[in-house]
């Protein structure tokens, strides 16, 4: 989920972009979406899940996976929609150069969440 929704760029394979354009296809049209903004935002959306199959050693080469992102990004696009605004102003509001435990987005905010202590 919070790599989703993340602002950084990534660099594919031609054969990876093919794939992710075939997705980017097949969920805008399980989701018949029409408006130019929410087809950039679900282009956003199946980059970064492009970028977290790189980073989780998954393959982007048919039209197999191809399918398996847009559904993807279809489930998380409609968590999205429906997700509270704390949650969504979080995500925004994190810098891409932090560290991953404060690119941690819950339900708590990061003011009241208590820091870890070292007992030994």
């Amino acid at each position: 989920m919070r790599d989703a929704m993340t602002a950084a760029a990534a660099v594919f394979e031609p054969e990876e972009v093919v794939v992710l354009a075939a997705a980017l296809r097949l969920a805008t049209s399980r989701m018949h979406v029409e408006d130019a903004e929410t087809k950039a935002e679900l282009a956003r959306l199946i980059h970064n899940l492009g970028r977290s199959r790189i980073r989780l050693r998954k393959l982007m080469q048919t039209d197999a996976h191809a399918a398996e992102i847009a559904g993807e990004a279809a489930e998380l696009f409609a968590y999205l929609e429906e997700a509270p605004e704390t949650i969504l102003a979080a995500a925004r509001e994190a810098d891409v150069s932090s560290t991953r435990a404060e690119r941690i987005i819950g339900a708590f905010p990061t003011q009241f969440r208590q820091t870890p202590v070292n007992r030994l």
